[in-house]
């Protein structure tokens, strides 16, 4: 999940800077196939069988489609980036005044 979320982050904010919604989704879509690549690698080490993660893959991948879609709605749609936003501007106003 940490690659994952270095990902995000980086399309987030570094590739194309003056489109955040679709950088953000690059990243979120890059991220859900980072996260269904692993836990899919990870169910062939722990149970020692290509089969058992190859029946699992469609669940892997619904959990990063319905994932990628509502963490997109959550933060563009209903505004979580704003508040966050606010978060770090208050954080760091008051930082510059101690």
């Amino acid at each position: 999940h940490g690659l994952q979320a270095a990902v995000i982050s980086l399309f987030s904010h570094k590739v194309l800077k003056n489109k955040p919604v679709l950088a953000s989704g690059i990243g979120v879509t890059i991220g859900a196939v980072i996260m269904v690549v692993g836990y899919t690698l990870g169910k062939i080490y722990v149970y020692s069988t290509f089969e058992y993660a190859m029946v699992k893959l469609p669940y892997e991948i619904a959990q990063g489609a319905v994932g990628a879609v509502f963490g997109m709605l959550l933060c563009w749609k209903f505004g979580i980036h704003k508040l966050f936003d606010t978060m770090i501007n208050h954080k760091s106003n008051y930082s510059a005044r101690i």
